[in-house]
């Protein structure tokens, strides 16, 4: 059984991934005159770097480094959709990264502070991708979260040492564990150089991420905790491991918000494959018995079935952006998401969230 399913994961990965660019997208090419929406990416991974090809790969590094990618973003896009550029780019239809730079951590951080300053939302972002991606693709891929969200802050890509093959599951989570103090560091110097800081991990990254706070509350880093906002989609990760996490992070500031679907696939191959238990990602969010789970009175769960995926319902967080500011409360008789408890989101123009009430 246990063949069959690493089997079926390996043929779904393949597929969702036949036509995934090679590392020359991110070339900078000359815009010309093209007038396009620039978002400027920056980087920071704890990714090796091929001294033959210059390419980030999948092994790791113990030294952190950092950089920035100019994206542009095509006029004609769908949303939650990148066309990578060809090899004589149309810019408006498709991404290109049109600039590029190596910077030391202490240019990158005063950059990011700078860039905060002259942004519209004075907010800065951190996007953790998850299993078997590579970096070009995470790249592009905060480019369009960005884009699409359009709240005009600052974005910021953590990459870890992901393989970038489906064939390395059990490999991208140790190379997630190998980053976890490389990211709380992230954390920590981002909080105090530009304040208030929200990270957005998804699947494999939210495992991660998690990693990450439990270092800094071992570290007694209360400081930091108390200025970071997470939002975790299809966190892929043991319920069981999860409520340790907790144990050990406890309350924050701001409650974790986690973005669920029992109906993604993905997340359920995962689970047999890691021994059967099923993933924090696929709760049901109407089921009594989360209620009584430890962490819950310490996290905001929504149920995002509704948003549009691939086939393998793993992706909802690509579309989540452009729904941003439907999944916020208070401000327009939307629900208060400040307290922990549970959300159905089921409309997608009027971002309406059905509260659960359990017991009824």
């Amino acid at each position: 059984m246990r063949r069959w399913i690493i089997a079926l994961f390996v043929v779904l990965g393949v597929a969702a991934c036949s036509q995934r660019p090679d590392f020359d997208v991110l070339n900078p090419i000359d815009p010309g005159d093209a007038e396009t929406e620039i978002v400027r990416v920056y980087v920071a991974t704890t990714r090796a770097r091929d001294v033959d090809t210059g390419q980030w790969n999948g092994n790791p590094d113990y030294v952190v480094r950092h950089m920035y990618y100019d994206v542009s973003v095509p006029e004609n896009r769908a949303d939650g959709e990148i066309n990578f550029p060809s090899d004589f780019p149309d810019l408006t239809n498709e991404y290109a990264v049109v600039g590029q730079g190596d910077l030391d951590a202490d240019t990158f951080y005063r950059a990011v502070k700078t860039a905060k300053a002259q942004s519209d939302t004075q907010e800065v972002g951190v996007f953790v991708h998850g299993y078997n991606a590579r970096f070009q693709e995470a790249v592009y891929r905060l480019a369009q979260l960005s884009a699409d969200a359009g709240e005009g802050g600052v974005p910021i890509l953590f990459t870890w040492p992901s393989a970038g093959n489906p064939l390395e599951y059990i490999g991208d989570r140790q190379a997630a564990l190998f980053s976890r103090d490389a990211l709380a560091d992230l954390m920590d110097e981002l909080t105090d150089q530009t304040g208030q800081t929200m990270v957005f991990a998804h699947s494999m990254g939210s495992f991660l991420t998690m990693e990450a706070l439990r270092t800094l509350r071992l570290e007694n880093d209360a400081a930091t905790l108390d200025r970071l906002n997470i939002i975790m989609a299809a966190p892929d990760i043991d319920p069981f491991v999860f409520a340790q996490q907790m144990q050990t992070v406890g309350r924050m500031r701001e409650p974790l918000v986690l973005l669920v679907s029992p109906e993604d696939r993905a997340l359920g191959l995962s689970a047999q494959i890691s021994g059967g238990r099923d993933r924090l990602g696929r709760l049901a969010v109407d089921d009594p018995t989360i209620a009584s789970a430890p962490w819950f009175d310490q996290v905001v769960v929504i149920d995002i079935t509704a948003v549009n995926s691939d086939p393998m319902g793993h992706s909802r967080f690509i579309n989540v952006a452009s729904l941003y500011s439907d999944l916020q409360g208070n401000d327009t008789g939307r629900p208060d998401l400040s307290t922990g408890t549970a959300f159905v989101f089921n409309q997608f123009g009027g971002g309406a969230l059905r509260q659960v009430v359990f017991g009824q």
